[in-house]
Formats: C-alpha cells, sequence, structure tokens
C-alpha cells in the first residue's frame, strides 16, 4: 500500500500478536523498542520501507522468530549479536540497507535450519566467517555489493544444498574452493579478484542451473571448450570483461 508515518511507539501493547507485515510501504523512522515486548511473534516483516535508524537490541526477546525480514530500509549501524536467542529462525533478509561491520558471531547459532541469508547491498566488511560452512540447510546466500574481503573458506564445501550464491561486487580473492553442490540454480561471482581462469566443473555439471554471472573473474578459455551439462533451463549468462576466444 502507500501507508506512511511512523510505527507506533507502543506497537508492544499487541502482546498477543503472532505475525506482523507491513512490507513495501512508506513507514518513516525508527523500529519502535516496545517491538521487543512481541514476545509470541513469529514473523516479522518490515522490508521495503524507508525506516531509519538501527535495529533495537530487544529483538534479541522474539525468540520463536521464523521469519525476520528488514530489508530495503534505510538502517544502519552494525548488525547486533542477538541470534543465540532465535533458534527457530528460518529465513533472515536484511539486505539493502546501510549496515556496517562484520557479520556477528551469533549467527553461527542459527546453522542448524537457517534456509535464507540475504545479506546484500549494505557496507559489511572483514572476512567471510568459516560458520557459514556449517549452514547444512541453507539454500539462499547473498551477500553482494558489500565490501568483504579475503579468501573464501574452503569448508563451503559443505554447503551441498546451496541452489543460490551471490558474493559478486566485493574483495574476494583466489582461490575459490570447489563446491560439491548437487545443482546449482543461480551463481554470481563477478566484480571480486578471482582469476578463476575457467568456468568450474562443479558449476557446468550442475543440471539445473538458469543464471551464471562471471563477469570480471579471470577466465581465459575457448568458449568452444565449455560442454554444460545442460542448456535448456539457462536464462541468463554474463561472461563479460574476461578472456574469452572461440
Amino acid at each position: 500500500n502507500r501507508l506512511s508515518g511512523t510505527l507506533p511507539a507502543n506497537i508492544g501493547a499487541l502482546s498477543q500478536l503472532e505475525a506482523f507485515s507491513l512490507e513495501g510501504n512508506r513507514f518513516t523512522g525508527p523500529i519502535p523498542s516496545s517491538i521487543s515486548n512481541l514476545t509470541l511473534l513469529t514473523q516479522l516483516k518490515l522490508g521495503n520501507n524507508l525506516l531509519t535508524g538501527t535495529i533495537p537490541l530487544g529483538v534479541a526477546n522474539l525468540k520463536l522468530m521464523s521469519y525476520l525480514n528488514l530489508g530495503g530500509n534505510r538502517l544502519t549501524g552494525t548488525i547486533p549479536d542477538i541470534f543465540k536467542s532465535m533458534p527457530e529462525l528460518r529465513s533472515l533478509t536484511l539486505s539493502r540497507n546501510g549496515f556496517s561491520g562484520n557479520l556477528p558471531p551469533s549467527i553461527a547459532s542459527l546453522a542448524p535450519i537457517l534456509r535464507f541469508l540475504e545479506l546484500g547491498h549494505n557496507k559489511l566488511s572483514g572476512t567471510i566467517p568459516n560458520f557459514l560452512s556449517n549452514f547444512k540447510a541453507l539454500d539462499t546466500l547473498d551477500l553482494s555489493k558489500n565490501r568483504f574481503s579475503g579468501v573464501i573458506p574452503k569448508s563451503f564445501a559443505n554447503l551441498t544444498k546451496i541452489f543460490n550464491l551471490d558474493l559478486s561486487h566485493n574483495l574476494l580473492t583466489d582461490p575459490f574452493p570447489v563446491l560439491n553442490v548437487k545443482g546449482i540454480e543461480s551463481l554470481d561471482l563477478s566484480y571480486n579478484q578471482f582469476h578463476l581462469n575457467t568456468i568450474p566443473k562443479w558449476v557446468t555439471s550442475s543440471p539445473i542451473i538458469f543464471s551464471l554471472k562471471l563477469a570480471k573473474c579471470g577466465i581465459k578459455m575457448s568458449l568452444d571448450d565449455w560442454k554444460p551439462a545442460q542448456t535448456f533451463y539457462y536464462d541468463f549468462i554474463d561472461l563479460s570483461e574476461n578472456e574469452i576466444t572461440g
């Protein structure tokens, strides 16, 4: 809708609320601290508004949370270290904000069941932590358009269920690990500091891939040598700014 104004400061009075969604409106101002009183909340969706300020620390009280979406706002500061108290969290979307700093260590506690981790389009920095390798249920990982640097952990090979991986537009360096995925659907490694030389075999062998973006990835090969396992599903391929012949 086109709802606007600030979120009511006394929103926490709705103590029996189990799901709260105001996505896709024009709400401004901060997330009220009283939201910490909504202890029965399983879904909080405030994405695609104009909210500002930081994530209230009281969100740690929402221990039944399974779906948290604050993406597409104007939130800033560091991502608070609050996730140990959310053992049911399956989807975390904080993308398209102004968050800075490192990933909080407590995200590691979400490893058993988290399926969607979307943190793209922020100002996050540091190295990609090893603990992400333990997310055995992870379907989607988006860390694009941040300031992550260093090498991607070799242990990313453990992410066997990952379908959508976007690490584009960071400062990541070689070597890129071999992934043991059964089949990846979309992959974007563009605009880092990789020198892949060829399109990786684990990508070429995917039976379900539809989007492949490897722009400026240091690929030096003849296109004639690329024999993907399937071509039927491909919807988007970007191999620009490489040294491809043929």
